[in-house]
């Protein structure tokens, strides 16, 4: 169970949303493996079993997996106490105020939207000028690359407008031109009757 702390405003869309915050307001770090790798509390409890007993494989395996727990912690800001009655009491700095009495909740708490955009502009207060610079690089080679898109749709767009007029009857093609004329026509009266009137 858990205590009142527990419960949260986030129903399944806003869950949804908060997955979303962690794209390009952060700079990669490399350590995406962490962020959906989190520890279960059957992991911690294998962790801390004595070694004594274990090959050096077993050994290596469970040195990288505390190593993992703590980079996951230190990534959500983990704080982790014991209760009166032995059990692991589960909070993070951001919330202080918040505590979570199972492991499950508390991760479940942590990929929802209310943590997730708290963690997004808390990441942001702490980058660096070199984070900054990573950022707005990344950003304008995306810019570029939309331009690049929307030059290439435009070139395609042009050529099937000449297709598309090239396959039309002359008779269209001219009824077209003279329309085009007689538009242009009536466009440099309007500017003529418009200087005319400012004297």
């Amino acid at each position: 169970g858990y205590s009142e702390s527990d419960r949260s405003d986030d129903d399944s869309e806003e869950e949804e949303e908060g997955r979303r915050w962690s794209d390009d307001s952060e700079v990669d770090d490399g350590s995406e493996a962490e962020e959906d790798g989190h520890p279960s509390e059957a992991e911690e409890s294998e962790a801390s079993i004595d070694d004594g007993l274990a090959t050096d494989e077993e050994k290596a395996a469970k040195a990288k997996q505390r190593a993992s727990t703590k980079r996951w912690e230190a990534k959500h800001f983990v704080q982790k106490s014991k209760s009166s009655s032995g059990g692991t009491i589960y909070k993070t700095k951001l919330l202080p105020e918040m505590a979570f009495h199972t492991h499950a909740t508390f991760v479940e708490f942590l990929k929802g939207s209310q943590f997730q955009k708290l963690l997004a502009e808390c990441r942001k207060g702490m980058r660096t000028h070199n984070d900054n610079e990573q950022l707005k690089q990344k950003a304008e080679a995306r810019r570029a690359r939309a331009e690049q898109r929307r030059a290439v749709k435009k070139r395609e767009r042009r050529l099937r407008r000449k297709e598309k007029v090239a396959q039309l009857p002359e008779s269209e093609i001219e009824k077209r031109k003279d329309a085009f004329q007689a538009k242009k026509a009536r466009r440099l009266a309007r500017k003529e009757a418009a200087a005319k009137a400012l004297g």
